[in-house]
This record gives C-alpha cells, structure tokens and sequence, in this order.
C-alpha cells in the first residue's frame, strides 16, 4: 500500500491446499500507461520483499 498498488493474497491453487498467488484487481477501464506503472510498482515490491527474505 506505502507504494500505491493493493494486491489481495491466496493460497491453495494446486488441490485445494497448496500454491500460492496474488490477485492484481486494476479498475475495469485501464489504459496502457497505468498498467505499466502497475507492473513497475509490483515489480519494485517484489524485489525489495524477495532481497529481505533472502
């Protein structure tokens, strides 16, 4: 949220138990510009939390 971006957790993908995922929920109308600065910010996100757990 601190980066803009609200991303919704699960689990449970592979059987019904296992496999983890995010879901990315953008407005229904979305233009080329915001889903890049979607993709920029989660990618941002994902390599600060992957650098803190590694």
């Amino acid at each position: 949220m601190a980066r803009g971006l609200v991303i919704y957790h699960g689990s449970g993908m592979v059987n019904g138990r296992r496999g983890d995922n995010f879901l990315i929920a953008p407005p229904l109308i979305v233009e080329e510009p915001q889903i890049k600065e979607i993709v920029t910010i989660l990618k941002e996100a994902l390599s600060t939390t992957s650098g803190k757990l590694l």
